[in-house]
């Protein structure tokens, strides 16, 4: 019983300096900074709005995420949202409506960083300054091939909201798939260049034929695996296939 008395006088200080040099690097390193992914700015006033969540509501009352001091703006205007395809905005049942560079907005429109949104007739400006949404790919002048070396099930075609993807669940990144030839390795040129160990310069491809995307090595050194299995031919795509090359893995999506 002494014993542990006296070990308890020693170790509670220590424990109490630990908790206190902890507590004075939290209040110098103050609190991890908040991210944003894109900006709407008053055209007329040149006020910038951040936008930081994937939700973002707009108009006059106070329960708005950007509040905006004009009658013309309803109550609650307008719904600028992130999803994995990009940006989107809403009209919320506002009575003035909304426009996208002087186009009227029937319910949903898309955006691009850099487009005119009038609110009523307010002006703002939308930029977007970090998004992972990427469109990637390129059309080769021999177009699309007709059929796959390997006879499999015909995969659907898709609309912008189920379009195919790649994506890196390590750094968040999605790929957009556009024309019919898309580029994977560490080299500069490629459509989706990746940083891992044991990738290749221009490691793998994906090739879209009339029955949907497949993956093809490029004679990289440590090969291509399609769950787990080793690409030895161009081998077709279906929904939630894991590609891994090195020490890097994608995904592969046609789902929302």
């Amino acid at each position: 019983m002494e014993f542990i008395t006296a070990l308890s006088r020693y170790i509670l200080p220590f424990l109490g300096i630990v908790l206190l040099s902890r507590c004075i690097m939290s209040l110098l390193l103050g609190h991890p900074k908040e991210k944003i992914y894109a900006y709407i700015t008053d055209m007329h006033t040149g006020e910038r709005h951040p936008l930081n969540m994937w939700e973002t509501s707009i108009g006059r009352s106070n329960s708005c995420d950007i509040i905006i001091r004009y009658k013309a703006i309803s109550r609650t205007h307008a719904v600028l949202s992130r999803r994995i395809d990009g940006w989107y905005i809403y009209d919320v049942g506002s009575k003035h409506g909304i426009k996208i560079n002087g186009k009227r907005v029937d319910e949903k429109g898309t955006l691009t960083s850099g487009d005119r949104l009038t609110f009523a007739n307010m002006d703002f400006r939308f930029d977007i300054i970090d998004d992972p949404v990427q469109r990637v790919g390129k059309t080769t002048k021999k177009g699309t091939p007709t059929k796959t070396k390997q006879k499999q099930k015909q995969q659907p075609q898709h609309d912008f909201y189920t379009q195919p993807r790649m994506v890196n669940p390590r750094t968040g990144e999605v790929f957009i798939l556009d024309g019919n030839r898309v580029s994977i390795g560490v080299a500069p040129k490629t459509d989706i260049r990746l940083a891992g160990r044991g990738v290749s310069r221009s490691h793998c491809e994906l090739i879209l034929y009339e029955d949907g995307w497949a993956i093809d090595d490029c004679g990289s050194t440590n090969g291509t695996f399609l769950n787990g299995r080793r690409v030895t031919s161009p081998q077709l795509l279906f929904d939630g296939d894991v590609i891994s090359m090195g020490t890097e893995t994608l995904k592969f999506s046609i789902r929302r």
